[in-house]
């Protein structure tokens, strides 16, 4: 149960709507001059009501003459609860048929009827009358809710009447207080020493006391001064609360009937609405491609142009998918519901659901994913849409928050989905960036290991793949969070070896050409030659044949040190794997003699000093041959056969 709602009272003209709200209230909600000279509403009025149970509640007394059609889809636009007002004395007319549709259309769920000015009429009228309704209502969201007989006049029925809203009451759900906060204004107002004072009714979330606001779509930021909720000073307005907004430094001028307060940051306004749009009875002319037509989405109406997305035509009673290209943009969100009307006619013709709001225009050729998309936003099944949305856009993950705002859907929802599909296997977590599918997320990693290979057999001599070439052979739009995951899987599975930021791939190379195999022979000479002690990739190129690059010599030790045919030090200096084998041997032996070596035992060993012995260690402290203990080495007792093997990893 909702401890606040807000409660559409509508139906026909002179039906004695405002004339149950004063009764209900002692509230008047003809307020104007001319309301009261011709004794018909033409604003929406607002009244407070406090039920029985505590409960409090704002009725809002909406025009019931065709005319005045924009203020009362105004009025409606945020109402929990309805109640149908239907004169005994006049039956159903036809504004009875367009506001129920219009309550029907902008979701409202539960309600009452209530048949007036009983007290002129006789029990058999009033009898009639109750059918009549009772037939109007079959099907409608008011099915099976109390029909109560009423007189504004001897107050007859009024405690029926309150009776049956307390009960309504206790069954709405309300408005969520978790969604971030969104108010439609509905009426603006300036007071001396205040300044300019926006109304309406709390879409969701909360706005306290001097929070900050952006004033859409203009993309004003205020904040609210202060806040008032039924003539009382607040500092808190809570998600179904009609509450007077006193924005800090906003001309009056500059605002009016149709904007929308919103929580800082949190919304931006679209000028492409892709939506389900639903042909309303009784009207019976088809609504046709690229249409102009009028959209009343909360308390804003503007021009769009309907662009059919699955049939050229909508007749009486069917629906379909449209993109409505706004003549103005709009804050709007997935799920805000609306209503349509022609341009040059006062009356609703089609309701709509926006399903996502979009930055570019419908074209058929790209349809395919879009409509797939759009079908599962349809079904409200987070199951389907979770999919549809990773599949639309594949290599830019998603996270929770974004999910909710492009969907509308319950975070709690989405996150219990997010989980089963991790569980599965369907979704792979990238942490931070969000979320993308496992096909996506497994072609990634099956691309890049093709863009390594193919680099790498183009060119023997080439080094690691830097991340900025593979990231340029990916789909456009690939993620940097979706590339860094994939490349650290392969590393973590040798698929892929990572050396100074760059990408290799164990065993994958290209062909040498005569002239670099025979080079590679000379240079493996060298290293024999050089035995246990190390050398530079200079000391190779002065062994070399008059007019051999230095650089072609650098990369053929790199590419032999890839290779796994030389080892690499981390001083750039190369042994030969004999060299290194017979290094080990004699570690081994002066290890065994003594329980351990230092630095300074290896002038002994290896025939040079510490210097030049210390990028040895290091080396067999590396590949486990040797362990490290402040300035001691000892053996790790394991064997060490293939240890100059693994030295691939620094090629």
């Amino acid at each position: 149960m909702s401890t606040h709602i807000t409660i559409g009272v509508a139906g026909h003209v002179d039906h004695g709507k405002t004339a149950l709200v004063r009764c209900l209230t002692g509230v008047e909600t003809d307020r104007m001059k001319a309301e009261k000279e011709r004794g018909l509403s033409i604003e929406s009025g607002v009244a407070p009501l406090i039920l029985s149970g505590g409960a409090r509640a704002a009725l809002i007394d909406v025009p019931g003459h065709t005319a005045f059609l924009k203020h009362t889809i105004r009025g409606l636009c945020a109402v929990d609860l309805a109640v149908l007002v239907v004169a005994a004395d006049d039956g159903v007319m036809p504004q009875t048929i367009e506001h129920l549709n219009i309550l029907s259309s902008l979701g409202t769920v539960g309600g009452l009827v209530v048949i007036s000015k009983n007290d002129l009429v006789d029990a058999e009228t009033i009898e009639l009358a109750r059918m009549e309704v009772k037939e109007l209502i079959q099907g409608s969201f008011l099915e099976g809710k109390p029909v109560v007989p009423f007189s504004a006049r001897t107050e007859a029925g009024k405690d029926a009447v309150l009776a049956a809203l307390e009960a309504e009451h206790s069954l709405a759900r309300g408005k969520r207080t978790a969604d971030p906060f969104r108010l439609w204004i509905d009426q603006v107002r300036q007071f001396p020493g205040l300044g300019t004072v926006v109304s309406g009714t709390v879409l969701g979330g909360e706005l306290t006391k001097n929070d900050a606001v952006d004033l859409l779509p203009q993309g004003v930021r205020t904040r609210a001064k202060s806040l008032e909720i039924h003539g009382e000073q607040a500092l808190l307005a809570s998600a179904g609360e009609r509450v007077g907004v006193n924005l800090h430094r906003v001309p009056f001028s500059e605002v009016r009937r149709g904007m929308l307060l919103a929580s800082a940051d949190t919304l931006t306004s679209a000028a492409f609405l892709n939506v389900e749009l639903r042909m309303l009875p009784p009207h019976t002319e088809p609504l046709v491609n690229r249409q102009i037509v009028k959209i009343y989405l909360g308390t804003a109406a503007v021009a769009a142009m309907i662009v059919m997305m699955e049939t050229a035509v909508l007749g009486p009673g069917e629906h379909g998918l449209v993109q409505c290209r706004l003549s103005s943009p709009l804050p709007a969100m997935p799920g805000d519901r609306f209503v349509v009307s022609p341009m040059n006619r006062p009356m609703v013709i089609a309701a709509g659901r926006v399903l996502e709001t979009s930055k570019v225009k419908f074209r058929a050729c790209r349809a395919k994913p879009l409509l797939s998309y759009l079908h599962a936003l349809q079904s409200g099944k987070v199951d389907k849409i979770l999919p549809s949305l990773l599949n639309r856009h594949p290599y830019q993950p998603i996270t929770t928050d974004a999910v909710a705002e492009q969907t509308g859907l319950p975070p709690e929802k989405i996150c219990e989905e997010i989980d089963r599909g991790i569980a599965s296997g369907d979704f792979i977590s990238l942490g931070g960036p969000g979320l993308v599918g496992k096909a996506a997320f497994d072609r990634t990693r099956e691309r890049i290991l093709e863009i390594v290979a193919q680099a790498l057999r183009k060119d023997a001599l080439r080094g690691d793949l830097k991340i900025a070439e593979i990231r340029n052979k990916l789909p456009d739009g690939t993620s940097d969070g979706l590339i860094q995951h994939a490349l650290a899987g392969l590393c973590r599975e040798d698929r892929l070896i990572t050396e100074a930021g760059g990408y290799l791939m164990p065993d994958v190379s290209g062909r040498l050409n005569p002239g670099q195999t025979m080079l590679v022979e000379k240079l493996l000479d060298v290293a024999l030659t050089a035995g246990i002690t190390p050398f530079t990739a200079h000391t190779a190129w002065r062994s070399c044949p008059h007019g051999t690059s230095k650089r072609d010599v650098e990369k053929l030790l790199h590419y032999l040190a890839r290779q796994k045919r030389l080892v690499r030090l981390n001083n750039d200096r190369y042994l030969s794997l004999q060299s290194l084998e017979e290094i080990m041997d004699r570690v081994r032996a002066a290890i065994s003699g003594k329980g351990h070596i230092t630095a300074n035992d290896c002038n002994e060993i290896l025939g040079y000093g510490r210097t030049g012995a210390l990028p040895v260690l290091e080396y067999l402290d590396e590949i486990g041959f040797t362990e490290r203990r402040g300035n001691d080495r000892t053996l790790v007792s394991r064997n060490h056969e293939d240890a100059p093997l693994r030295h691939a990893c620094r090629g």
